[in-house]
């Protein structure tokens, strides 16, 4: 979870929407500090079961 107030992060990720706030959207980020996936216009129903298994999956 990433709290961004001054919405650099969503500035920086390209993930701004036509409102102005950011885009639903998870990343798995893997102990090395790479991205490993990325889930655009998240539904919450169901959600956090498929990081979880990516997550397991990843290792």
């Amino acid at each position: 979870m990433l709290s961004d107030p001054g919405g650099q992060a969503i500035a920086a990720l390209g993930i701004r929407s036509d409102r102005g706030f950011a885009k639903r959207t998870t990343y798995l980020i893997d102990a090395g500090g790479k991205v490993r996936r990325i889930w655009e216009n998240v539904q919450i129903d169901g959600h956090a079961d498929e990081v979880l298994a990516a997550a397991k999956a990843v290792g």
